[in-house]
């Protein structure tokens, strides 16, 4: 069961400061940025433009941003430098100076292709329903349906996948149904493929809204893991009530995050809470 991330953090807060580095990894749609009818309006708050722009100059923290969405347009959307954009899953990562594309055959790019094609048709009168095509997914997004259409159109959504005739992975988020190319691909092994890279032997954090989220939550079990309103069982360690607390949360972070590296004695002696909340009320 997942503990109260704030009830906790007097134990999160040690295990700040007692690492060397941390790896952040942040969620988009949900988390960052508020849910939104469609996928298009998505937007970053200003406010939480600013804390992250905080977090990625400090250099104990790596941030990484995990999300569904194609690589290009979640970059596009936050455009902040020196830090890490993961898309479609896993499928994509990049920075400044890494890339990473998952290989994925001509034969299942192909197929991909056919299935959005006959997705889009089958869809094109079904008031409410947004097929996106990005490549190594396809998203079938359904928030703006009825609820009576929601069984029939789960029905047409496993129909088409399989008569493709492929082995390709779906997985159901929130009011999205997201078809992979490659079942090796998620962003619990975009995290482990980050990890590696950056070395350091940090302490992960992770904090997603979604069931896409839970491959990141089981791929980090050493680290801290956070599921935004969560809902029934969940692999994460820690829970934020709703979205709306994920500037709390980030907000702690880049306060406490000058304190990660310091010596035990430094970390024991240190009166905390004064300097923490004048780090925060200047982010905000």
């Amino acid at each position: 069961m997942s503990l109260p991330f704030f009830d906790d953090l007097p134990n999160l807060t040690e295990r700040l400061v007692s690492a060397v580095h941390l790896d952040v990894f942040l969620d988009f749609d949900g988390t960052l940025a508020p849910l939104v009818e469609h996928p298009a309006d998505a937007s970053l708050p200003a406010v939480t433009r600013r804390l992250l722009e905080a977090l990625a100059t400090e250099p104990n923290v790596t941030l990484a941003i995990i999300s569904g969405r194609a690589i290009d347009d979640v970059e596009h959307r936050l455009g902040i430098e020196n830090i890490f954009y993961s898309g479609n899953h896993g499928h994509e990562i990049r920075d400044a100076a890494l890339r990473f594309q998952a290989p994925i055959p001509a034969s299942a790019q192909a197929a991909m292709r056919a299935l959005a094609g006959t997705l889009t048709k089958r869809f094109q009168t079904t008031s409410g329903v947004l097929v996106e095509d990005k490549g190594p997914t396809i998203s079938i997004h359904y928030r703006l349906a009825p609820e009576a259409e929601w069984p029939g159109i789960a029905r047409m959504v496993q129909e088409d996948l399989k008569a493709a005739k492929h082995p390709f992975r779906i997985t159901h988020g929130n009011k999205v149904y997201e078809i992979r190319a490659s079942t090796e691909c998620d962003k619990g092994t975009a995290c482990r493929w980050l990890c590696e890279q950056i070395g350091q032997d940090a302490l992960p954090i992770y904090v997603g809204d979604d069931a896409t989220d839970e491959d990141a939550f089981a791929a980090l079990p050493e680290g801290i893991t956070v599921r935004v309103k969560p809902s029934g069982v969940t692999l994460a360690t820690h829970h934020l009530d709703d979205q709306a607390d994920v500037n709390r949360f980030l907000s702690w972070l880049a306060a406490t995050v000058k304190r990660v590296g310091e010596p035990k004695t430094r970390v024991q002696s240190r009166p905390g809470q004064a300097g923490t909340s004048n780090a925060i009320a200047n982010l905000l």
